[in-house]
């Protein structure tokens, strides 16, 4: 089996595994070789552009978990939100095969790699290929939901005030998040609570471009209470 000093866990879809080879592309110019291990598609359409990927990318290692099951009521979305939990006896057997992984680089889907990382002491890095103010929303949106009872469909255009950003109003949040009580919104705010575990956060932007938003994440506005987040803007 290939070494992986760093290894990538990219969520379920095509749009969470491009990023995540990007990124790897990154570390390998840096003398750091990568491993990607990839949940299994529920839909298949991943299968080609892995096939192309891996064939234009020999230098990064690619796994597929093998598919477990699941309920055939889960919407897509739903599906992306908890595949990573389902696959939690997978990566522990995989990663039992690598030897000096140095980190683990996960999607913002996958949460649940942190107790993985844990029970085998390596850490974990959050790679978001969004800018800075989807971090800052992301960090804030427990703390705001915990302020209030009402859904935000139902707060139509109030505003939103979230640390360090421009003003959002409620009715131009995702519409996944509308409906407070709904799966998927709950299923959001599970993973975003426990965005602070992680080690750090590998984010897609320039901290001068995004100074103020950036400054509110590092000084720990975004979480209260929370020590401050290991922030590392990728671009240059």
């Amino acid at each position: 089996m290939e070494e992986g000093k760093v290894v990538l866990y990219p969520g379920v879809g095509v749009g969470h595994l491009v990023p995540m080879v990007e990124l790897a592309k990154l570390f390998i110019r840096n003398g750091i070789s990568v491993t990607i291990v990839m949940i299994d598609q529920p839909d298949k359409t991943g299968s080609d552009m892995l096939a192309s990927i891996s064939s234009s990318n020999p230098s990064i290692s690619f796994h597929v978990l093998p598919p477990v099951p699941i309920p055939s009521n889960f919407s897509f979305v739903d599906i992306m939100l908890t595949a990573s939990r389902l696959q939690h006896p997978n990566l522990v057997s995989f990663l039992a095969t690598l030897s000096s992984v140095r980190a683990i680089v996960r999607d913002f889907f996958c949460t649940d790699v942190i107790a993985v990382a844990n029970q085998l002491q390596i850490p974990v890095y959050i790679f978001f290929p969004s800018p800075a103010v989807g971090v800052s929303t992301a960090l804030y949106y427990p703390t705001f939901y915990s302020s209030t009872t009402i859904s935000l469909k139902d707060m139509r255009d109030v505003p939103l005030n979230f640390p360090g950003s421009l003003t959002i109003l409620a009715s131009d949040m995702p519409d996944t998040m509308l409906e407070r009580d709904s799966s998927t919104n709950q299923n959001f705010l599970y993973h975003f609570k426990r965005l602070q575990t992680a080690d750090g956060m590998l984010v897609n932007t320039f901290e001068w471009f995004e100074r103020k938003v950036v400054n509110a994440i590092k000084d720990g506005l975004c979480v209260p209470d929370v020590p401050h987040l290991l922030f590392i803007a990728l671009a240059q």
